[in-house]
Order: C-alpha cells, then structure tokens, then sequence
C-alpha cells in the first residue's frame, strides 16, 4: 500500500531544472491497466516541483498515441493545427474549431479572439468562421479549443448547479463533471484563485476525434488571462527566448528514459495561469506506465532522490 504521509524531500534536479520558472510543476504516474490497485494517491512537496503518483485507468483504447493533439507542447507545430498543405514550407491552413457556448459572455468572446488573432499570426494564409458555438451530437474531425466553462457544458459533457460566483461571460457557468479521461469544470477550478485560469488537454475521444484543448478560469479575469498567455507568451514558459514547454516535457521525457521506464508516455496536460502576477503558478506532467510494474519503478524515480 502507498503511503499518503511521505516526508518532505527534494525532487529530482533535472526535473526541477526543467521545471524553472514554473512553480509547482506536478509529476502524476497513471497506471495502463483496467484493474484498480490497492492504496490511494500520495503526494509530496519538494519546493518547485511537487510530485504526485495516482493509479488511475488509462483513456479508452489503451495507452495515448500520436494522432491530433498530442498534449499541450504541440499546439503550434506544423502539422497538427497548423499545416502547410502545399509543401512550399510555410504554414497556410489552420485547423481547428474554437468552440464557445451558445450564448457566450464578454469574457469568452475576447478570449476567443485573442486566441484567434495568436493563430492568425502563425499563417500566410487560413479560412475564416473558425469560432462558433459548440454543438452537442456533432462529430469535430479536427482538433478543438473549448472556451469557457459553458461550452464544455453545452458540449454534451456536464452537468450540476451553477458555480458560487460563475456571474454571465466568466467561463464559469456551471460544474460539469469528466470529458472521459479529461478533466471537466469542476476539476479544473479546483484549487483556482480568483484571477486565475487553465489550459487543459483535451485527449482525443468522443465526439472531438482528435483531441484539443481547453481554456477556463475562476472567473472572467482567469479567463481572458490564459488566452492571453496562449496568445501572448506560449509556447515559451515565460520568457519569450526562454524555455519551452516542449523543454520541460523533454527532460521528463530524458528523465523517465535514464530510468529505464519502458513504455512511458509523458504528457503535458495542465498550465495554470493568473493575472496579476508574474510565471506560471504551476502546471502538470502526467506520465503513463503499461503495467504494475512500471507503475512502482515510476514511482521511485520520480519520488526518490536523483543520484
């Protein structure tokens, strides 16, 4: 059984390295097997990097493969959202649906469109009407970007009561409950402060074949700062010549790999954002492992002192 009581210890250097800049970044193990194992989660503080290991079962179909978005570090590479269909090396087709509720407030509208302007500027060329409502029983074959609280609800995806403080337009307009693997409202807002807001990864499934991603914020101000934190300073953690998120992946990726963790897959699934003040308050890597086996060597490496 796990222990939920481990003392605190430092992490790992290289991925607090990695993780510069970005307080604290979660490390989460998920286990691929459909079988429920013994013990709960177990968490440890480390200073700018706070481990955490849960065995959870993995998205329908098995272990997270290469098609759509693959996580959050490939939003803009070319190829996926961004393409060059005519092979001349520039980007000329952006392919996706940014997707806000039926009635969006101020709040949704300006995200939206400071996330359409950020992908506007990548392209030489691209069709418009990429914004509109989402609709529930459609089937999206492109990657998707739910804006706000509201259009994961109108989406087909939620239910429950409306959120303490969810005013019109804040991206909080109720509590919806899981997108299959992904995480809904609810999960997401928990542990926002006023001011902030999330990217999430939208793994492919559903109705949104390949996957996406998705924005909301406590409130209106969270909102409209993580679009423009996608709009404005991402891919970089901060700093616009400064590390990537694609870094940050990679040394966990690195990491995982001088372990000898076979099979792992890392994904970069969480960036919380706020307004008001300067960084990323903290963001989450998950790393998913084929078996119980790995699930413990995981574990260890990722909670054991790096030697």
């Amino acid at each position: 059984m796990y222990s939920n009581s481990l003392a605190p210890q430092e992490g790992p250097p290289a991925v607090r390295k990695a993780a510069s800049g970005v307080g604290p970044l979660t490390v989460e193990v998920r286990e691929g097997e459909s079988a429920p194992r013994s013990g709960g989660p177990f968490e440890r503080s480390t200073g700018p990097v706070r481990m955490l290991a849960e065995p959870l079962q993995p998205p329908t179909g098995g272990l997270p493969g290469p098609a759509g978005l693959r996580d959050l570090r490939s939003l803009l590479d070319t190829g996926v959202v961004l393409q060059d269909r005519n092979g001349d090396g520039m980007v000329d087709f952006v392919d996706v649906s940014i997707l806000l509720p039926p009635a969006p407030g101020e709040g949704e509208v300006a995200a939206a469109a400071n996330i359409a302007a950020r992908l506007g500027y990548e392209t030489a060329a691209m069709d418009l009407g990429l914004a509109g409502p989402v609709q529930a029983r459609r089937a999206y074959p492109g990657p998707v970007i739910l804006v706000g609280a509201g259009a994961l609800e109108a989406a087909g995806v939620a239910g429950g009561a409306e959120a303490p403080g969810g005013a019109r337009g804040s991206g909080v307009r109720g509590t919806p409950g899981a997108v299959g693997q992904a995480a809904g409202a609810r999960e997401l807002l928990a542990g926002l402060a006023p001011g902030q807001g999330v990217l999430a990864h939208l793994p492919p499934g559903g109705g949104f074949a390949s996957g996406g991603l998705v924005v909301v914020g406590y409130d209106a101000t969270g909102l409209v700062e993580a679009a423009a934190y996608l709009s404005g300073r991402y891919p970089g953690v901060w700093a616009p010549d400064g590390t990537t998120w694609r870094e940050v992946a990679e040394k966990v990726e690195t990491f995982a790999a001088e372990r000898e963790l076979e099979g792992a897959q890392v994904t970069l699934d969480r960036i919380v954002v706020g307004a008001g003040r300067p960084g990323v308050p903290r963001a989450r890597v998950t790393v998913m492992v084929e078996d119980g086996e790995g699930f413990r060597r995981a574990v260890e490496a990722f909670t054991g002192l790096d030697t």
